[in-house]
């Protein structure tokens, strides 16, 4: 098996790239406003509820509930217990 011709893979590459981008760059994209502004609604999503601000002094926060998230959280608990930890989803 020969090496690859870095040069060609480069060439290649550089070739794709000014094949995919678009002269307008940014500019090709539009805001979701005037008569496309209800594109930016979720028809499937309940209005967002009411709720009161949190103005809570914390140690930490962890935002994310995931499996890691879960796990920082806990394991951050049992390390500083006297800590508060707070987790946000």
């Amino acid at each position: 098996m020969s090496a690859p011709d870095l040069d060609a893979t480069r060439a290649r590459y550089a070739h794709e790239r000014a094949r995919r981008l678009h002269p307008g760059g940014t500019n090709q994209y539009q805001y979701a406003e005037g008569r496309l502004n209800s594109l930016d609604d979720d028809t499937f999503a309940p209005p967002p509820a009411a709720r009161a601000s949190c103005d809570e002094e914390l140690d930490v926060l962890v935002i994310g509930a995931g499996w890691m998230g879960l796990h920082a959280a806990r394991r951050y608990g049992e390390l500083a217990p006297d800590q508060s930890v707070v987790l946000v989803d």
